[in-house]
């Protein structure tokens, strides 16, 4: 059994308050976090066996499911409401709305006299318009409970019938109630056939002799629309008079007996109760069916027809039936809409929280060197490199987006000073190399042309001892001058012309074959040293003779 604070269906129905109805389970004030709004919770007590199979008790939750289905289909405004219902931990709940009010017993307590007869006729055209709906319900619903503890009196000023519920035959049933302060063996509201069932044998064997065939069968016949009529009958009376009426047994034995009815009319006993509600309140409580109503709705048009002009009254002074109808509804949509969304936040807040516990578990990470890609590998390739390329340097054969990133303090190169200076150097040093080149390459030419045959002179001989004129000397210092100029603008204008993204390895490989090439295009372009010539000697003019 639930206790006090707890909470049931995850959390939804918190309780508040528990009694106990009569061994039968329990009720709980409790309170509806979905719907915002206070509930009675009614634990159902499922009759079992003391050894009660799996597939048993599977079935008595499909019973009990089926059951309460049919109740939460029941709307009418005298008629308690069913909001929900739902197994947990073996047990089956029936949630239903709370009423504040006091029931028709409690005021009978303050007023032991019986109730003014004007209240009490509005109280009976609304149980009587609630019992219509029950008997026309699919499938018909017979109240079987109706008594002054089962009739609460709202805030409002409306009633509430209590207690109803459903009876197919099965072990499983279950119903509204929800006040444990009566006694159930009480049978002063329950007509004959009711009780049929629960009389021994001997009673029956008596009643049965003093009763036609036809009586018979309808003693023996289960409960219907007319039982109910009877138990509003004793319940109106009991109203009216401030008097627990006699019951239909005791009733009955007095009358096989020869005597009168002992039931006195409750104008007798109050007279300020007219006659006219006096007689439709004894005929309501005849001992045999055929005597009552046929139904509600017939004794529901009695009622008004003989009681017109205070049902008129008080049309007039209560609100537009129509208009507080609308109301009604209008209040009833809006908590069934809040409800709606408040149950559908709950299923977000649900998924949201499924969503991350599966989420937590998270893929497979990555490395971090794979994750943790510089900036720079993801931006625009920058026009920057090292000043200097160390020759332990490896970050040249490693691919651009794998690459570490550079050191802060590392300063991207740039055609200033410094980088001058370094391309000074390397000039300077390529046209000394280019002098030697070119030194070199006379020295060669020099070589080659002393070794060719020498062309015979067609010149007049020269004459003994007269010395040839020698031709003038070149001065190689403005070639070698021009010759070191050269390279080293060469070197400057192709170190400027060369892309600053260029790989640093190939950038220092083409610095070193500079030199070469240049030398080459020098050593081509330069003028030949005039050839010297050979001395005229005797024997020339001899053989030339």
């Amino acid at each position: 059994m639930p206790s006090t604070n707890e909470v049931l269906q995850e959390g939804r129905y918190r309780i508040d308050h528990q009694f106990p109805i009569n061994g039968q389970g329990s009720i709980f004030d409790a309170y509806d976090t979905v719907r915002d709004t206070k509930v009675l919770v009614k634990e159902i007590v499922v009759k079992m066996n003391r050894v009660t199979t799996a597939a048993q008790q599977e079935q008595m939750q499909v019973t009990f499911a089926n059951q309460a289905k049919v109740l939460t289909s029941i709307k009418h405004e005298t008629l308690l409401s069913v909001h929900d219902f739902f197994s947990e931990v073996g047990r089956q709940f029936l949630v239903m709305e709370s009423v504040d009010g006091q029931s028709l017993a409690d005021l009978l307590a303050k007023n032991a006299g019986g109730l003014p007869f004007n209240n009490v006729i509005r109280w009976a055209d609304e149980v009587l318009d609630g019992l219509v709906y029950l008997h026309n319900f699919k499938p018909s619903i017979i109240h079987k409970n109706i008594r002054p503890e089962n009739i609460k009196l709202t805030s409002s000023g409306r009633v509430k019938l209590f207690a109803f519920g459903l009876a197919d035959g099965s072990t499983t049933e279950i119903s509204t109630a929800s006040v444990p302060s009566y006694d159930e063996s009480d049978i002063s509201y329950s007509p004959l056939e009711q009780i049929w069932s629960g009389l021994d044998s001997a009673s029956q064997r008596v009643i049965v002799d003093s009763y036609g065939e036809q009586e018979e069968r309808s003693l023996m016949s289960p409960p219907d629309a007319r039982s109910d009529i009877y138990s509003l009958g004793a319940t109106l009376y009991h109203v009216l008079t401030g008097r627990k009426p006699l019951s239909a047994l005791e009733r009955s034995i007095e009358m096989l007996d020869g005597n009168n009815d002992p039931l006195a009319a409750p104008n007798s006993v109050n007279p300020s109760v007219p006659a006219a509600l006096s007689t439709m309140v004894l005929k309501a409580m005849q001992i045999r069916r055929d005597d009552r109503f046929g139904s509600a709705a017939e004794m529901m048009d009695a009622l008004r027809s003989a009681f017109s002009s205070e049902f008129t009254a008080a049309a007039s002074a209560a609100p537009d039936a129509e208009v507080e109808a609308k109301r009604r509804e209008a209040e009833q949509r809006v908590q069934e809409l809040r409800a709606a969304a408040a149950e559908r936040l709950r299923r977000e807040k649900e998924e949201q929280a499924a969503g991350s516990q599966a989420s937590a578990a998270g893929p497979v990470e990555a490395p971090a060197e794979i994750l943790e890609v510089p900036a720079t590998a993801t931006a625009a390739p920058v026009a920057t490199a090292p000043a200097v390329l160390s020759i332990h340097d490896t970050s040249a054969d490693v691919p651009e987006q794998f690459a570490a990133p550079e050191e802060d303090d590392a300063e991207p190169f740039s055609y200033g000073t410094e980088s001058r200076s370094s391309l000074s150097m390397a000039a300077i040093g390529g046209g000394l190399a280019l002098v030697v080149v070119i030194a070199v390459g006379i020295w060669f030419a020099l070589s080659s042309g002393s070794a060719t045959p020498e062309p015979v002179s067609t010149q007049p001989a020269v004459q003994q001892g007269a010395v040839p004129e020698q031709p003038a000397a070149v001065d190689p210092a403005p070639v070698a001058q021009d010759q070191a100029v050269a390279p080293e603008q060469q070197a400057v204008d192709e170190s400027t012309a060369q892309p600053a993204a260029q790989d640093p390895a190939q950038t220092a490989a083409a610095k070193k074959a500079q030199p070469t090439a240049a030398a080459k295009r020098s050593a081509a372009d330069a003028p030949k040293a005039p050839e010297k010539k050979k001395a005229l000697t005797v024997d020339d003019l001899i053989n030339d003779n």
